[in-house]
């Protein structure tokens, strides 16, 4: 969910807090490592729990904005190499691949074709 869907849902319980305390909790429990985020482009991100899904990679669609979640074990061979080259231990449970989801691409390639 978003910021602002969370800052909705504290709104119908109570008018004392403001959508800077939702970031600034966001914040907080990202560095705790209990949430993390996901950008969806043009600065929309959304959050999610930790350990709920377990680890995995995000598919962020970049037309309809939808993330999947997908395995981590294709992208240990990517780390592997970023480290072996570059010295840089990759941090695989942050990583979001930017693209298109599977209805976008259909839609595209249909459209296309018409």
């Amino acid at each position: 969910c978003t910021a602002e869907d969370i800052y909705g849902r504290v709104g119908e319980i109570s008018s004392a807090v403001d959508i800077s305390t939702v970031y600034r909790t966001l914040d907080l429990l990202q560095e705790f490592g209990l949430v993390a985020s996901v950008d969806r482009g043009e600065g929309h991100r959304v959050y999610r729990l930790v350990g709920v899904e377990g680890p995995h990679l995000h598919l962020v669609c970049r037309s309809c904005g939808k993330v999947t979640g997908a395995e981590l074990e294709p992208a240990g061979p990517l780390a592997a190499f970023l480290e072996d080259q570059y010295g840089f231990e990759t941090d695989l449970s942050h990583l979001s691949l930017p693209g298109l989801c599977r209805e976008c691409r259909e839609h595209r390639e249909a459209a296309a074709r018409a």
